[in-house]
């Protein structure tokens, strides 16, 4: 995965919190996981697949108090589990929807999959390159993951 790519998911993330909550997020260095706990799910994590030239994974990450922040900024005043897991679903579809503006139409994503409470990380493909952005909001703490295999144009 080249710098150009980590580049785009990091000013998508970023945007995300800047556009809805008027409070950018900030975006810690991109990093390959090296241990189990680097991939560690929170609360709610939305997975978003990827096809066309490049295949594999987008997730996002959050702990159920980060989304019940949000939730006031969309005009929600509930702060349950499922506006928690449709927060965290839009967020994904979000950001690889802003990548794939980016990265061109051969960048195609999927309807997001939302996963509750914290169970297993989920299946990245066996030959994708898989990148951890931390990301810090106000005092909270979320993940966003890339996993993406070589494109196969430059293979």
């Amino acid at each position: 995965m080249d710098e150009t790519i980590l580049r785009v998911f990091s000013a998508c993330a970023t945007g995300y919190f800047a556009s809805v909550a008027g409070e950018p997020a900030t975006v810690g260095t991109p990093f390959l996981p090296v241990e189990a706990g680097d991939t560690a799910p929170a609360d709610f994590t939305a997975v978003i697949g990827i096809t066309g030239r490049r295949r594999g994974v987008v997730c996002f990450s959050a702990p159920r108090p980060l989304l019940q922040s949000l939730l006031p900024a969309l005009g929600e005043s509930g702060h349950g589990d499922p506006l928690c897991a449709d927060l965290a679903g839009e967020i994904a579809n979000t950001i690889a929807g802003n990548a794939r503006s980016e990265l061109g139409a051969a960048f195609m994503i999927s309807v997001p999959v939302v996963i509750a409470a914290p169970a297993a990380a989920p299946a990245f493909p066996r030959d994708a390159v898989r990148y951890v952005f931390p990301l810090a909001w106000r005092s909270h703490r979320a993940a966003l993951w890339v996993a993406l295999e070589q494109d196969a144009a430059t293979a």
